[in-house]
């Protein structure tokens, strides 16, 4: 140990060391006070990372009292430019776990070592900003420091936490857990959990950075509100509750609707759509994600019934190549894309098939870019090819081949080549990785799913994975709970357990399970929300998920709007306004992309008066006389659901453990594959193709940087620096011929109802 003290003696002689070897540091806290009226803290300690100091822990462990060495100051300024966290390299030790963490774990490349000998210091390549060298701010390198030469701005100098609990990241379906870090009564900080289920101790910039000002906001609402005289009043519960049973009353049928949140509970998604099909008499009820819109839920189901492979993120990890299909998971999950390129790393195979140049395309073996729209076709193609070169490649226990070699009869690789604009040897390199004796995992995300051929490309692409020995399809898609809230039957298509509305049996049971004579028959999308409104169809909302920004909604006779955040337009159309607990303030389950469902703990009490969604919906029932919503707590809804769900009646929601339960695929009640069979499709041409006077194929982004109403754009400090909301990328081509340069401001137009402004961004 000698010889280690030495070594950390003059590691020491750089770094400001007063606070590690002072006589009085022990009781330091006590010559703090002083006899002013106002908080003042005096004192030498000026670091952020006191208490939690590594080095501290080392001075004590080998007993350093004095460092001999003459202590050199370094005078760096304090680095404060970019967003999220300051980086003051003079208390720096140069360990190098910043830049290892970066290149090693993350496999960004962001930090490097610079200059050498004494002049040795950590920064980017060629000193420029973080943001300047494409920086992720996931903050690897924050949670890696373990000095204060890191340190996030928002809890810079809020001290060790009091208590520390672990729950599940409120944005994407990842499902990432995460530490919430809270001094008294309040929030102060979230870091990766150290054994979490999918992020193992990584997280990106929005679960590490943009959770903590969204739950302390002061734009959330926290008091029920009502309108009087068109004025907004704040009113105390019972109140508000009497009034909405009172009004939703009247409307019982096909004049009410529901919108859930794919951000809430899956308890909260479960007792909205009971409530709504058993106590409002309807089945309309949906939910706000642009995936409720169209086939893709229908589609699911069927993929499920035809008991296609679905693979979790252990399969990826296992893979021996892995096709990213259609998905920027670099934006829209960030930690997907880390274990995508973790497996690259391990020697799988990277296959990018994207029209748009994304992050991962950078650094894929192969990138497919075909024509928007013709995604099928380069999957015909494919299959057709795997079909004849490899007898081998069949499953033999899937059925109903001959059925797809009929909708191939036209097609092979030539004709897939001429279809999507694609050259030859890229789809033949393609087909190789392919043929393979290897593990093929196929992730597609919002590029397919929210295509009007969703149902093909997703047929398609199934079959492609059962082509293959071992062939697995993963969608990677939705904000957090997405999955959770189809699961528990928040869509007009389908029933909790993810069954159709049009299988008899699940009718039946249903039925049954919540006592009513019959299921009712109407169905209706969030996009035909919006139309039964405008119609007159829909006389009164239930709006517990985000609503589009439309006039139509002024024509609803009642309108409740239960969220975390309530923007100003939205304050104007409704009636009345019921405060959502954020997730991190609730007790429950999850279920992320995979069909795992978590734990959700509550982390803090909820701010002001708000109060959890199923608490909310079931209090309304009761006083609509429902005497079967007198949940509790949260277990008793979870009970109620694996009453009626298969894959739950063995669980108990508090022992789910650290890694939750993987549920997806594993409700057959049969072998795996027994009943695995390829699905019909159709490659007739896309009619919706450009008309004239509109050149253009608009591609929508996929946005998670919504939470209940709320931006983080807007909300976080920071997070406008790293995302634009109103944002037009096109293509260098199209804006040479246009005269668009970078940052002109653009306006496109679709159809003669709906456009879109924002700031140009000229890329491929």
């Amino acid at each position: 140990q000698g010889l280690r003290r030495d070594i950390l003696r003059l590691t020491l002689s750089e770094h400001p060391y007063t606070c590690l070897v002072c006589d009085e540091r022990d009781g330091c806290d006590d010559y703090q006070g002083t006899i002013r009226k106002a908080g003042v803290t005096t004192g030498c300690q000026y670091c952020p990372k006191n208490g939690a100091c590594e080095l501290q822990r080392l001075v004590d462990y080998l007993g350093i009292e004095e460092v001999e060495f003459p202590i050199v100051y370094r005078s760096l300024p304090v680095e404060q430019d970019d967003p999220f966290f300051d980086r003051d390299y003079n208390l720096c030790v140069l360990c190098g776990r910043c830049v290892r963490v970066c290149h090693d774990v993350r496999l960004n490349g962001t930090l490097t070592f610079g200059f050498r000998g004494e002049r040795t210091v950590v920064g980017t390549a060629f000193g420029k900003s973080h943001l300047d060298v494409g920086c992720a701010f996931c903050g690897a390198c924050v949670d890696a420091c373990p000095t204060g030469a890191l340190y996030d701005k928002r809890s810079k100098w809020e001290g060790c936490p009091d208590r520390t609990v672990q729950s599940v990241c409120p944005y994407c379906s990842v499902g990432c857990s995460l530490n919430f870090d809270l001094t008294g009564d309040g929030l102060v900080r979230t870091t990766p959990y150290p054994n979490g289920t999918l992020n193992e101790e990584q997280v990106c910039v929005r679960g590490r950075f943009g959770v903590v000002d969204m739950v302390s906001h002061p734009e959330r609402l926290q008091t029920p509100m009502m309108k009087k005289d068109g004025r907004w009043v704040q009113t105390d519960w019972d109140e508000a509750l009497r009034v909405v049973a009172d009004r939703l009353s009247e409307y019982k049928g096909d004049g009410f609707a529901l919108i859930a949140s794919p951000q809430g509970t899956n308890e909260d998604a479960y007792t909205l759509q009971k409530f709504t099909r058993v106590v409002m008499k309807s089945n309309r009820i949906t939910n706000s994600s642009a995936l409720a819109d169209g086939t893709f839920v229908e589609t699911v189901v069927s993929l499920r019934e035809h008991d296609v492979p679905f693979a979790c993120i252990e399969d990826v990890e296992k893979a021996g190549a892995v096709v990213v299909w259609g998905a920027d998971l670099s934006v829209s999950h960030p930690i997907a894309a880390l274990k995508v390129k973790q497996a690259q790393e391990a020697g799988a195979r990277l296959i990018v098939v994207d029209s748009r140049r994304t992050k991962l395309a950078d650094r894929a073996d192969v990138h497919v870019q075909p024509r928007p729209g013709t995604d099928r076709m380069l999957m015909a193609g494919l299959l057709d090819h795997l079909l004849r070169v490899s007898a081998k490649g069949a499953l033999s226990d899937a059925r109903g081949l001959d059925t797809v070699r009929k909708v191939l009869k036209d097609t092979d690789l030539t004709v897939a080549v001429g279809a999507t604009g694609v050259s030859r040897d890229q789809v033949e390199a393609l087909a190789e990785v392919l043929a393979q004796d290897k593990p093929v995992v196929f992730l597609f995300g919002a590029g397919l799913a929210l295509q009007d051929t969703c149902r093909t490309n997703l047929f398609a692409l199934a079959d492609l994975a059962m082509a293959l020995k071992d062939g697995k399809v993963l969608p990677v898609l939705g904000e957090s709970n997405l999955m959770g809230c189809l699961d528990m039957g928040c869509h007009p298509a389908v029933l909790p357990g993810l069954r159709s509305v049009n299988d008899t049996t699940a009718r039946q049971e249903y039925a049954e399970s919540c006592n009513i004579a019959r299921l009712p028959k109407n169905r209706t999308d969030r996009a035909g929300v919006v139309r039964g409104v405008e119609e007159g169809a829909i006389r009164t909302l239930y709006a517990v998920g985000d609503l589009p920004r439309c006039d139509v909604f002024k024509k609803l006779d009642f309108l409740v709007v239960q969220s975390v955040f309530v923007p100003d337009w939205l304050r104007e159309v409704a009636d009345v306004l019921l405060p959502a607990a954020h997730l991190s303030e609730v007790d429950g389950t999850m279920t992320n992309f995979e069909g795992r469902i978590q734990r959700v703990r509550r982390t803090a009490k909820p701010l002001g008066e708000a109060k959890p969604d199923w608490w909310i919906c079931s209090q309304v029932a009761q006083r609509m006389g429902a005497s079967e919503f007198g949940f509790r707590n949260f277990s008793d809804v979870f009970q109620d659901v694996a009453s009626l769900v298969l894959g739950y009646e063995e669980m108990r929601a508090p022992r789910l453990g650290k890694r939750g339960r993987l549920v997806w695929g594993r409700r057959a009640g049969k072998e795996e594959g027994d009943g695995r069979r390829f699905l019909r499709f159709t490659l007739e041409p896309d009619e919706k193709g450009s008309s004239k006077g509109r050149p253009f194929t608009l591609m929508t982004g996929w946005n998670l940087f919504c939470y209940r109403n709320g931006s983080l754009v807007e909300k976080v400090p920071g997070m406008d620096r790293l995302v634009s909301a109103e944002q037009v990328e096109i293509h260098p081509a199209d804006a040479r011929r246009l005269r668009i340069r970078d940052e002109d401001r653009v306006r496109v137009r679709a159809g003669d109802e709906f456009a879109v402004e924002g700031v140009a961004v000229v890329t491929e």
